[in-house]
């Protein structure tokens, strides 16, 4: 059984100072720029997620909606009277 990242084991604070200093001496002057772009990067990621987020959600609330009409939904709580039509009887009741 073998575990090749197991072996370094975990990042601890030494190891972050030392990619943050050769980050530092790769990028330099351009690091805010980088910054910034991943930022941007990182937000329009997440309106994309929402969005499609919301859409699905949407869609399965309209295939709901498709497949029983009377089921609860957000706006309406209450759910909707049945009609019931009322059959003859052939035999007479006294």
């Amino acid at each position: 059984m073998t575990m090749p990242l197991a072996i370094f084991g975990s990042i601890g604070v030494p190891e972050l100072i030392i990619i943050g200093i050769i980050g530092i001496l790769l990028f330099g002057r351009r690091l805010p720029e980088i910054g910034k772009s991943l930022g941007k990067t990182i937000v329009e990621f997440k309106k994309g997620l929402n969005s499609t987020g919301d859409e699905l959600k949407q869609a399965i609330n309209e295939g709901d909606a498709q497949k029983n009409p009377y089921a609860l939904n957000e706006g309406n709580k209450t759910q909707q009277p049945r009609q019931v039509k009322q059959i003859a009887s052939s035999t007479d009741e006294p």
